[in-house]
């Protein structure tokens, strides 16, 4: 008798037994399918600089490992384990309850953050009440671009799947086509979360580049370019909206006719080899110039995307790709880079304009912004930018910081950020008034005092290290404190550690202008090898200047709340010092008519550009706005923007009054003399 018939019988004779027998085996079938799924290590991306970014939990484009279940059930991978450290295969686990559908896909984030999903939040920014829930798995490793092992393990440590990679380029993911296999494929276009159906290469060869006939700029009438390849083969796709080409996008076939303001971006896509670089030029077609032009490329998602977009929610410390390019008043384009792009300021991206850091890196192709920034400033290579949105005094006037800087420039000892104002155009949209300032960062030291990045130290108003180390200034601090500066050897030491002058010049400039956000924009810098005094630096003065402040006595603050400063005028040397140097800057730097044509200088900048600006802005736009302190619309008029210029005015003719007064009452002085000096000298 064959099995087969005796199983028929036993089925027959015992079917209760037979169905028990089904489910057991297919019961074991299920728990080995479970513990020892078809999950592979599907695809990653080690150096992720603009192919697709996390945004909504923590970082920006942060490398990643694309996971694939290949059962035709979920399969659930809560407890397993990834590790790219085959010595500790338990070394980060993916919390419960982590299901991959059936030929379904998981992300998650290589990015040493060490952080799950579901958990809420709140976000490291001001104003420091925002809540968040986490969406996304983020391993507590990251992955190494020039070569690397990843490791799946079962809840036991058992390996499911591994995947070992070399030297990797950025933007190239690496991974299995058709998804699952054992065949291992560069990919030019990423495909995270979706199948690796994109071109797979077994190497890595770049195309070439597109050619413009004719480079971006401004015109009066349509322009028409043709594209070619610098290879003289491939085929060339473009795009218009700002987004990076793809091989689905528009192919070019004949000439394109620029009748409006366009950005146009193009790309080459040759056979057997990755995608070119993508290259970017800005038509503007019938605009008016009054500025300097800036032109800012991205894809609209990392501006405008609900989850995404670094401008509609105003993330901070997302970098985003961006393509620039600069147009000088009067001139064609001057300078063109790749570089990043983040949020800026404080807290003045709460208004619908926000300010934006403009960072050149290798990575994007170029370390500097290569370009004469300034008219008054020798340096032709900046490795920030930022475009500033007027601070504090963007629903003012505008101007009240950079024609701050224009008034103290060679009158004080402290450092201060240069500015120009432009107009800037956002994937070809017009976009308002932004000054270009400097960033005072280890580059800014390095321009302007020939200090080396390794011999900065830079420290925060709370003594936080932004550059270097903090130990010597704390322990100035820490000896004016328990000390009497009256004694000359205590005000020696101390004055042997900090530049007093520069201390007296933030001093007197924050009290002038009764600038009520002095306290938390006190930054201090020194070169511990050649200057090795710490100094002061002047930024942010946008609340200041204010005509509803003008008789504000900010001096009492400044000694109240300002240790070092108090305790320094208890010293009669340095008391007497600060009341002649205040007086002197009274009767020049501040002289009333000498700042009131600095204010009608810097208006006289911005004056034609303004009724563009109060269009775009001058109301209140809810979607962008940060309301926390009440919603706030833009200039809304140029009549109130003429009014608020005119307070500034008022303010420099009745501020030396009080300014006088106070100093007078805080030091016991019974009032001022005049001093004629004459000479018979030659």
């Amino acid at each position: 008798m064959n099995q087969s018939f005796t199983f028929e019988i036993v089925k027959k004779i015992f079917p209760r037994i037979s169905l028990l027998l089904f489910f057991v085996l297919l019961y074991a079938t299920n728990l080995l399918s479970q513990s020892n799924p078809r999950v592979f290590i599907n695809e990653i991306l080690a150096s992720n600089l603009t192919t697709n970014p996390d945004m909504v939990d923590f970082g920006d484009f942060s490398d990643w490992i694309e996971l694939y279940n290949d059962e035709n059930v979920d399969v659930t991978i809560g407890g397993f384990y990834l590790s790219d450290d085959f010595a500790l295969p338990m070394k980060w686990q993916i919390p419960a309850n982590i299901v991959i559908p059936a030929k379904g896909f998981y992300l998650l984030w290589a990015d040493g953050l060490n952080n799950t999903p579901g958990k809420t939040l709140i976000r490291d920014q001001w104003p420091n009440n925002i809540q968040f829930t986490t969406k996304w798995c983020h391993t507590n490793f990251k992955l190494n671009k020039g070569s690397d092992k990843i490791g799946l393990f079962n809840a036991n440590g058992i390996i499911i799947d591994s995947l070992i990679f070399l030297n990797q380029t950025t933007d190239v993911s690496f991974g299995r086509q058709p998804d699952g296999s054992n065949n291992l494929k560069y990919f030019g276009e990423p495909t995270p979360m979706t199948s690796n159906i994109s071109i797979g290469l077994n190497s890595v060869s770049t195309s070439g580049e597109v050619n413009f006939s004719v480079e971006g700029g401004f015109s009066q009438s349509s322009v028409q370019i043709t594209l070619t390849s610098s290879q003289g083969n491939g085929i060339i796709r473009y795009t218009t909206d700002g987004s990076k080409p793809t091989s689905t996008s528009q192919q070019y076939s004949t000439p394109l006719t620029i009748s409006s303001s366009t950005v146009l971006r193009a790309r080459l896509f040759e056979d057997l080899k990755i995608p070119g670089k993508t290259i970017t030029n800005s038509y503007f077609i019938g605009e008016s110039r009054n500025l300097p032009a800036i032109s800012f490329v991205t894809d609209p998602a990392f501006l405008w995307d609900k989850q995404l977009g670094i401008y509609l929610n105003s993330y901070k410390e997302r970098e985003i790709p961006v393509s620039l390019e600069f147009f000088p008043l009067n001139s064609g384009r001057e300078y063109f880079l790749d570089a990043g792009a983040k949020i800026g300021g404080e807290n003045i991206f709460r208004f619908a304009q926000k300010p934006l850091n403009i960072y050149a890196r290798s990575d994007y192709g170029s370390s500097h912004i290569s370009t004469k920034l300034f008219d008054n400033l020798p340096y032709v290579e900046y490795k920030r930018m930022y475009l500033r949105n007027g601070g504090d005094d963007w629903p003012s006037t505008l101007i009240r910081d950079g024609m701050l800087q224009t008034v103290l420039n060679d009158r004080i000892k402290n450092p201060m950020m240069a500015f120009k104002p432009s107009v800037l155009y956002l994937n070809g949209k017009y976009w308002g008034i932004h000054d270009i300032r400097e960033k005072i960062d280890d580059h800014y030291f390095l321009l302007h005092y020939n200090t080396d990045p390794l011999n900065l130290e830079h420290l925060d108003d709370l003594n936080r290290i932004l550059t270097g180390d903090s130990t010597d200034f704390v322990n100035v601090l820490t000896f004016a404190s328990a000390n009497d500066l009256s004694d000359s050897s205590n005000y020696s030491f101390v004055s042997s550690k900090v530049d007093v002058h520069s201390l007296m010049d933030f001093v007197i400039v924050q009290d002038f202008l009764a600038n009520t956000s002095w306290g938390h924009n006190r930054e201090v810098w020194r070169d511990k090898k050649d200057q090795q005094l710490w100094q002061w630096i002047l930024v942010d003065l946008d609340r200041g200047f204010n005509l509803n402040n003008i008789s504000l006595n900010q001096l009492n603050d400044l000694y109240n709340n300002f240790g070092l400063f108090r305790q320094l005028c208890a010293n009669v040397n340095f008391k007497n010092e600060f009341v002649q140097r205040y007086a002197e800057h009274l009767n020049h730097t501040f002289e009333p008519a000498r700042v009131v044509n600095k204010i009608d200088s810097v208006k006289s900048l911005i004056q034609n550009e303004m009724p563009a600006h109060i269009q775009k802005w001058g109301t209140y736009i809810d979607s962008l706005t940060i309301d926390i302190w009440g919603k706030t619309a833009g200039i809304s008029s140029l009549s109130y923007w003429n009014a608020e210029v005119q307070k500034l005015r008022d303010f420099a003719a009745q501020r030396t009054t009080y300014a006088a007064q106070y100093l007078s009452s805080r030091f016991g002085l019974t009032g001022r003399a005049n001093l004629k000096i004459s000479s018979n000298l030659l």
